[in-house]
Protein backbone atom coordinates (compact mmCIF):
# COMPACT_ATOMS: atom_id res chain seq x y z
CA UNK A 1 0.00 0.00 0.00
CA UNK A 2 1.57 3.63 -0.73
CA UNK A 3 0.58 6.14 1.63
CA UNK A 4 1.64 8.71 -0.73
CA UNK A 5 -0.78 7.57 -3.34
CA UNK A 6 -3.83 7.17 -0.87
CA UNK A 7 -3.26 10.42 0.62
CA UNK A 8 -3.42 12.50 -2.71
CA UNK A 9 -6.80 9.54 -4.15
CA UNK A 10 -8.68 11.11 -1.35
CA UNK A 11 -8.34 14.69 -2.76
CA UNK A 12 -8.74 13.73 -6.75
CA UNK A 13 -11.41 15.89 -8.05
CA UNK A 14 -13.24 12.53 -9.24
CA UNK A 15 -16.86 10.80 -9.34
CA UNK A 16 -17.84 8.56 -6.36
CA UNK A 17 -16.86 5.57 -8.19
CA UNK A 18 -13.89 6.59 -10.01
CA UNK A 19 -12.77 7.92 -6.51
CA UNK A 20 -13.25 4.53 -4.64
CA UNK A 21 -11.75 2.37 -7.56
CA UNK A 22 -8.65 4.62 -7.37
CA UNK A 23 -8.68 4.27 -3.54
CA UNK A 24 -8.87 0.94 -3.99
CA UNK A 25 -5.84 0.64 -6.76
CA UNK A 26 -3.93 2.53 -4.50
CA UNK A 27 -4.34 0.63 -1.48
CA UNK A 28 -2.77 -2.67 -3.52
CA UNK A 29 -0.03 -0.27 -5.30
CA UNK A 30 3.78 0.10 -4.16
CA UNK A 31 5.16 3.65 -4.38
CA UNK A 32 5.87 3.31 -7.71
CA UNK A 33 2.23 3.36 -8.19
CA UNK A 34 2.25 -0.02 -9.72
CA UNK A 35 -0.24 -3.18 -8.62
CA UNK A 36 -2.21 -5.92 -10.53
CA UNK A 37 -5.25 -7.22 -8.26
CA UNK A 38 -8.28 -8.46 -10.28
CA UNK A 39 -11.34 -6.73 -11.50
CA UNK A 40 -13.28 -9.18 -9.18
CA UNK A 41 -11.02 -8.45 -6.05
CA UNK A 42 -11.56 -4.62 -6.92
CA UNK A 43 -14.93 -4.87 -7.37
CA UNK A 44 -15.28 -6.17 -3.70
CA UNK A 45 -13.69 -4.10 -2.19
CA UNK A 46 -15.42 -1.09 -3.90
CA UNK A 47 -18.80 -2.30 -2.98
CA UNK A 48 -19.66 -2.42 -6.80
CA UNK A 49 -20.43 -4.98 -10.01
CA UNK A 50 -17.21 -6.00 -11.71
CA UNK A 51 -18.57 -4.38 -14.87
CA UNK A 52 -18.83 -1.02 -12.60
CA UNK A 53 -15.11 -1.41 -11.81
CA UNK A 54 -13.92 -1.86 -15.30
CA UNK A 55 -15.92 1.07 -16.39
CA UNK A 56 -14.57 2.78 -13.66
CA UNK A 57 -10.55 2.05 -14.75
CA UNK A 58 -11.36 2.44 -18.18
CA UNK A 59 -12.29 6.14 -17.12
CA UNK A 60 -9.25 6.49 -14.78
CA UNK A 61 -7.24 5.47 -18.17
CA UNK A 62 -8.29 7.53 -20.56
CA UNK A 63 -7.86 10.94 -18.06
CA UNK A 64 -4.52 10.30 -17.19
CA UNK A 65 -4.99 8.82 -14.02
CA UNK A 66 -4.06 5.62 -14.64
CA UNK A 67 -2.09 3.75 -17.02
CA UNK A 68 -2.93 -0.09 -17.55
CA UNK A 69 -0.62 -2.91 -19.26
CA UNK A 70 -2.79 -5.95 -20.60
CA UNK A 71 -1.08 -9.33 -19.73
CA UNK A 72 -2.77 -12.34 -20.98
CA UNK A 73 -3.97 -15.00 -18.77
CA UNK A 74 -3.16 -13.01 -16.41
CA UNK A 75 -4.53 -9.66 -14.07
CA UNK A 76 -3.56 -6.36 -15.74
CA UNK A 77 -1.12 -4.22 -14.03
CA UNK A 78 -2.17 -1.13 -13.70
CA UNK A 79 0.41 2.49 -13.25
CA UNK A 80 -1.32 5.39 -11.18
CA UNK A 81 0.39 8.14 -12.48
CA UNK A 82 2.34 10.97 -10.93
CA UNK A 83 -0.86 12.91 -8.78
CA UNK A 84 0.53 16.77 -9.60
CA UNK A 85 -0.83 15.44 -13.62
CA UNK A 86 -3.86 14.75 -12.44
CA UNK A 87 -6.99 17.14 -13.58
CA UNK A 88 -10.69 17.37 -12.57
CA UNK A 89 -13.36 15.45 -14.46
CA UNK A 90 -16.66 17.31 -15.21
CA UNK A 91 -20.17 15.88 -15.14
CA UNK A 92 -19.72 13.62 -18.41
CA UNK A 93 -16.37 12.08 -17.01
CA UNK A 94 -14.37 14.23 -19.27
CA UNK A 95 -10.98 16.21 -18.64
CA UNK A 96 -12.09 19.74 -17.42
CA UNK A 97 -9.84 23.04 -17.74
CA UNK A 98 -8.97 22.97 -13.92
CA UNK A 99 -5.46 22.82 -12.35
CA UNK A 100 -6.03 19.28 -10.39
CA UNK A 101 -6.11 18.38 -7.00
CA UNK A 102 -4.77 21.46 -6.16
CA UNK A 103 -7.90 23.33 -6.80
CA UNK A 104 -9.63 20.82 -4.40
CA UNK A 105 -8.12 22.94 -1.35
CA UNK A 106 -11.50 24.91 0.72
CA UNK A 107 -12.48 28.42 0.52
CA UNK A 108 -9.77 30.85 1.65
CA UNK A 109 -12.39 32.75 3.62
CA UNK A 110 -14.39 31.51 6.31
CA UNK A 111 -18.32 33.41 6.63
CA UNK A 112 -18.21 35.46 9.92
CA UNK A 113 -20.64 34.98 12.50
CA UNK A 114 -21.16 38.44 12.51
CA UNK A 115 -20.01 40.22 9.21
CA UNK A 116 -20.30 43.68 10.74
CA UNK A 117 -17.97 43.10 13.54
CA UNK A 118 -15.98 40.59 12.22
CA UNK A 119 -14.67 41.71 8.62
CA UNK A 120 -11.29 42.42 9.38
CA UNK A 121 -10.56 39.81 11.68
CA UNK A 122 -12.10 37.31 9.05
CA UNK A 123 -9.67 38.62 6.42
CA UNK A 124 -6.44 38.16 8.71
CA UNK A 125 -7.53 34.17 9.28
CA UNK A 126 -8.42 34.25 5.71
CA UNK A 127 -4.36 35.94 4.48
CA UNK A 128 -2.89 33.49 7.05
CA UNK A 129 -5.07 30.32 5.12
CA UNK A 130 -4.21 31.51 2.12
CA UNK A 131 -0.46 31.46 3.10
CA UNK A 132 -0.95 28.13 4.14
CA UNK A 133 -2.43 26.96 1.04
CA UNK A 134 0.21 28.82 -0.93
CA UNK A 135 3.32 27.05 0.77
CA UNK A 136 2.78 23.95 -1.54
CA UNK A 137 2.80 20.06 -0.61
CA UNK A 138 5.75 21.29 1.66
CA UNK A 139 5.62 22.42 5.17
CA UNK A 140 3.81 25.94 4.87
CA UNK A 141 5.10 28.85 7.43
CA UNK A 142 2.35 28.47 10.27
CA UNK A 143 3.30 32.09 11.70
CA UNK A 144 1.62 33.87 9.10
CA UNK A 145 -1.75 31.65 10.08
CA UNK A 146 -1.07 32.09 14.22
CA UNK A 147 -1.04 35.34 13.35
CA UNK A 148 -4.52 35.60 11.49
CA UNK A 149 -6.10 33.24 14.46
CA UNK A 150 -4.94 35.95 16.56
CA UNK A 151 -6.48 38.56 15.19
CA UNK A 152 -9.74 36.96 15.06
CA UNK A 153 -9.38 36.56 19.05
CA UNK A 154 -8.55 40.09 19.38
CA UNK A 155 -11.62 40.77 16.68
CA UNK A 156 -13.92 38.57 18.53
CA UNK A 157 -12.73 40.45 21.83
CA UNK A 158 -13.82 43.54 20.42
CA UNK A 159 -17.13 42.63 19.05
CA UNK A 160 -18.38 41.59 22.29
CA UNK A 161 -18.58 44.70 23.90
CA UNK A 162 -21.10 45.48 20.72
CA UNK A 163 -24.27 46.45 21.24
CA UNK A 164 -26.42 43.72 18.85
CA UNK A 165 -29.72 45.59 17.78
CA UNK A 166 -33.04 43.46 17.82
CA UNK A 167 -34.90 42.34 15.25
CA UNK A 168 -38.02 45.14 13.96
CA UNK A 169 -39.84 41.43 14.85
CA UNK A 170 -38.64 40.69 17.77
CA UNK A 171 -41.30 40.40 20.63
CA UNK A 172 -40.53 40.15 24.46
CA UNK A 173 -42.57 37.25 25.63
CA UNK A 174 -45.11 37.96 28.54
CA UNK A 175 -44.35 36.58 32.17
CA UNK A 176 -46.13 33.79 32.12
CA UNK A 177 -44.28 32.84 28.98
CA UNK A 178 -41.26 33.70 30.26
CA UNK A 179 -41.63 31.59 33.60
CA UNK A 180 -42.71 28.54 31.93
CA UNK A 181 -40.70 28.57 29.24
CA UNK A 182 -37.77 27.86 31.86
CA UNK A 183 -39.99 25.61 33.73
CA UNK A 184 -38.82 21.87 33.72
CA UNK A 185 -40.48 19.87 31.70
CA UNK A 186 -42.92 17.29 33.95
CA UNK A 187 -40.93 14.22 34.95
CA UNK A 188 -43.10 10.71 34.13
CA UNK A 189 -42.61 9.99 37.55
CA UNK A 190 -44.83 13.15 38.86
CA UNK A 191 -47.83 11.86 36.66
CA UNK A 192 -50.27 10.38 39.41
CA UNK A 193 -53.26 9.52 36.41
CA UNK A 194 -51.37 6.14 36.01
CA UNK A 195 -51.80 5.13 40.21
CA UNK A 196 -55.32 4.29 39.98
CA UNK A 197 -54.88 1.84 37.26
CA UNK A 198 -56.27 -1.38 37.49
CA UNK A 199 -54.13 -3.93 37.92
CA UNK A 200 -53.65 -6.60 35.11
CA UNK A 201 -55.35 -9.64 35.44
CA UNK A 202 -52.61 -11.74 34.10
CA UNK A 203 -50.49 -10.97 36.19
CA UNK A 204 -52.22 -11.59 38.97
CA UNK A 205 -52.65 -15.00 37.63
CA UNK A 206 -49.20 -15.63 37.62
CA UNK A 207 -48.72 -13.85 40.91
CA UNK A 208 -51.59 -16.70 42.29
CA UNK A 209 -50.00 -19.21 40.25
CA UNK A 210 -46.05 -19.05 41.66
CA UNK A 211 -47.27 -18.45 45.59
CA UNK A 212 -49.13 -21.83 44.56
CA UNK A 213 -46.25 -23.27 43.12
CA UNK A 214 -43.35 -22.38 45.92
CA UNK A 215 -45.87 -24.51 48.55
CA UNK A 216 -46.31 -27.55 46.29
CA UNK A 217 -42.92 -27.75 44.99
CA UNK A 218 -43.91 -26.82 40.99
CA UNK A 219 -42.32 -24.75 38.75
CA UNK A 220 -42.28 -21.24 38.99
CA UNK A 221 -43.36 -19.13 35.88
CA UNK A 222 -41.00 -16.32 35.03
CA UNK A 223 -42.38 -15.40 31.90
CA UNK A 224 -45.53 -15.53 29.34
CA UNK A 225 -44.98 -16.24 25.56
CA UNK A 226 -47.94 -14.66 23.32
CA UNK A 227 -49.29 -17.90 23.30
CA UNK A 228 -49.88 -18.68 26.96
CA UNK A 229 -51.11 -14.86 26.88
CA UNK A 230 -53.96 -15.97 24.64
CA UNK A 231 -54.53 -19.17 26.25
CA UNK A 232 -54.52 -17.59 30.40
CA UNK A 233 -56.74 -15.02 29.68
CA UNK A 234 -59.02 -17.65 27.74
CA UNK A 235 -59.14 -20.36 31.12
CA UNK A 236 -59.59 -16.87 33.60
CA UNK A 237 -62.55 -16.19 31.61
CA UNK A 238 -63.75 -19.82 31.59
CA UNK A 239 -63.75 -20.01 35.24
CA UNK A 240 -65.31 -16.65 35.96
CA UNK A 241 -62.21 -14.45 36.77
CA UNK A 242 -59.95 -14.13 39.63
CA UNK A 243 -61.85 -15.93 42.04
CA UNK A 244 -62.55 -18.98 40.26
CA UNK A 245 -58.90 -18.93 38.88
CA UNK A 246 -57.43 -18.73 42.44
CA UNK A 247 -59.99 -22.00 43.22
CA UNK A 248 -58.82 -24.07 40.03
CA UNK A 249 -54.91 -22.81 41.82
CA UNK A 250 -56.28 -24.21 45.35
CA UNK A 251 -57.12 -27.86 43.49
CA UNK A 252 -53.66 -28.03 41.54
CA UNK A 253 -51.48 -27.39 44.89
CA UNK A 254 -54.04 -30.08 46.96
CA UNK A 255 -54.14 -32.66 43.88
CA UNK A 256 -51.39 -34.89 44.84
CA UNK A 257 -51.76 -36.44 41.06
CA UNK A 258 -50.79 -32.87 39.54
CA UNK A 259 -47.90 -32.12 42.69
CA UNK A 260 -45.85 -35.60 41.71
CA UNK A 261 -47.40 -38.33 43.93
CA UNK A 262 -48.07 -40.66 40.65
CA UNK A 263 -46.23 -43.40 39.47
CA UNK A 264 -44.06 -41.45 37.44
CA UNK A 265 -43.04 -38.60 39.85
CA UNK A 266 -44.64 -36.52 36.72
CA UNK A 267 -45.42 -32.58 37.92
CA UNK A 268 -47.60 -30.49 35.81
CA UNK A 269 -46.82 -27.03 34.90
CA UNK A 270 -48.55 -23.70 33.99
CA UNK A 271 -48.63 -25.01 30.20
CA UNK A 272 -50.04 -28.65 31.20
CA UNK A 273 -53.06 -26.76 33.01
CA UNK A 274 -54.23 -24.16 30.74
CA UNK A 275 -54.44 -26.27 28.40
CA UNK A 276 -58.58 -26.22 27.59
CA UNK A 277 -59.12 -30.08 27.73
CA UNK A 278 -56.85 -30.60 31.08
CA UNK A 279 -58.42 -27.72 32.65
CA UNK A 280 -61.54 -28.74 32.38
CA UNK A 281 -60.73 -32.02 33.79
CA UNK A 282 -59.28 -29.73 37.12
CA UNK A 283 -62.06 -27.73 37.06
CA UNK A 284 -64.28 -31.16 37.01
CA UNK A 285 -62.05 -32.71 40.05
CA UNK A 286 -60.48 -35.36 37.76
CA UNK A 287 -57.10 -34.34 39.44
CA UNK A 288 -58.54 -34.58 42.76
CA UNK A 289 -57.67 -31.95 44.89
CA UNK A 290 -59.60 -29.77 47.04
CA UNK A 291 -61.72 -27.07 46.12
CA UNK A 292 -60.87 -23.95 47.83
CA UNK A 293 -64.82 -22.97 48.17
CA UNK A 294 -65.01 -26.46 50.42
CA UNK A 295 -64.00 -27.08 53.50
CA UNK A 296 -61.67 -29.42 53.56
CA UNK A 297 -62.43 -31.34 56.36
CA UNK A 298 -66.29 -31.72 55.68
CA UNK A 299 -65.81 -32.14 52.07
CA UNK A 300 -65.65 -36.13 52.26
CA UNK A 301 -68.56 -36.17 54.61
CA UNK A 302 -70.80 -35.27 51.96
CA UNK A 303 -70.23 -38.05 49.99
CA UNK A 304 -73.11 -40.69 49.23
CA UNK A 305 -72.70 -44.05 49.05
CA UNK A 306 -69.05 -44.19 50.92
CA UNK A 307 -69.18 -45.82 54.01
CA UNK A 308 -67.90 -43.61 56.65
CA UNK A 309 -64.67 -45.66 57.56
CA UNK A 310 -63.13 -44.74 54.29
CA UNK A 311 -64.03 -41.21 54.18
CA UNK A 312 -60.86 -40.44 56.64
CA UNK A 313 -58.88 -42.06 54.62
CA UNK A 314 -59.37 -40.63 51.24
CA UNK A 315 -59.05 -37.19 52.97
CA UNK A 316 -55.66 -38.24 54.76
CA UNK A 317 -55.04 -39.40 51.39
CA UNK A 318 -55.60 -36.36 49.69
CA UNK A 319 -58.03 -37.84 47.30
CA UNK A 320 -60.53 -34.93 46.25
CA UNK A 321 -64.06 -35.34 46.79
CA UNK A 322 -64.85 -35.57 42.87
CA UNK A 323 -62.49 -38.25 42.62
CA UNK A 324 -63.61 -39.94 45.64
CA UNK A 325 -67.22 -39.28 44.42
CA UNK A 326 -66.25 -41.07 40.67
CA UNK A 327 -64.08 -43.94 41.98
CA UNK A 328 -64.42 -44.87 45.29
CA UNK A 329 -68.12 -45.34 45.19
CA UNK A 330 -69.08 -48.75 46.12
CA UNK A 331 -65.79 -49.55 47.62
CA UNK A 332 -65.05 -50.52 51.14
CA UNK A 333 -62.84 -51.69 53.54
CA UNK A 334 -62.60 -55.33 55.06
CA UNK A 335 -59.71 -55.75 57.08
CA UNK A 336 -56.47 -54.75 55.38
CA UNK A 337 -58.84 -55.05 51.83
CA UNK A 338 -59.99 -52.49 50.27
CA UNK A 339 -63.06 -53.98 48.13
CA UNK A 340 -63.66 -52.74 44.83
CA UNK A 341 -67.03 -53.57 42.72
CA UNK A 342 -65.33 -53.54 39.65
CA UNK A 343 -62.02 -54.58 37.66
CA UNK A 344 -61.79 -51.77 35.89
CA UNK A 345 -62.21 -49.55 39.14
CA UNK A 346 -59.94 -51.68 40.62
CA UNK A 347 -57.11 -51.47 37.82
CA UNK A 348 -57.41 -47.29 38.07
CA UNK A 349 -57.27 -46.94 41.74
CA UNK A 350 -54.71 -49.34 41.88
CA UNK A 351 -52.54 -47.07 38.99
CA UNK A 352 -53.79 -44.15 40.63
CA UNK A 353 -54.06 -43.87 44.01
CA UNK A 354 -52.34 -47.14 45.20
CA UNK A 355 -49.39 -45.53 46.61
CA UNK A 356 -51.30 -42.77 48.03
CA UNK A 357 -53.96 -45.13 50.32
CA UNK A 358 -50.84 -47.19 51.20
CA UNK A 359 -48.92 -44.38 52.63
CA UNK A 360 -52.21 -43.88 55.00
CA UNK A 361 -53.88 -47.30 55.20
CA UNK A 362 -50.56 -49.65 55.56
CA UNK A 363 -48.14 -51.00 52.77
CA UNK A 364 -50.06 -54.31 53.23
CA UNK A 365 -53.08 -53.02 52.13
CA UNK A 366 -54.58 -55.15 48.86
CA UNK A 367 -57.09 -53.98 46.62
CA UNK A 368 -59.41 -56.42 45.04
CA UNK A 369 -62.70 -57.11 43.37
CA UNK A 370 -65.50 -57.86 46.13
CA UNK A 371 -67.15 -60.98 44.83
CA UNK A 372 -70.95 -60.77 43.95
Amino acid sequence: MSIKLMSAAWYAPLPQKEKIVLLALADNANDEGVCWPSISNVALKCSVSERTAQYAIRALEQNGYLKTEKKPGSSSVYTITNPKTWRPLDAAGHLSSGDGVQDLHPRKICTPANPANARNSGHALGGGVQDLHQGGAGFAPVQNLRQGVQDLHQGGAESASATIEPSLNHQEPSGGERAGALDPPPHPSDDQSGSNKPPDPLDQAVAAWNAMAVEAGLIKVLDLTPGRRRQLAARIAECGGMEGWRRAMARVGSSSFLTGENPRGWKTDLGFIIDPDHFAKLREGGYGGIDAAADPDTSHDLLDGIPDELREPLRRAKIGAEDARRWFRGCRINGSALLVPKLFTRDWIETNYGHLLRRVLGDGLQITVEAA
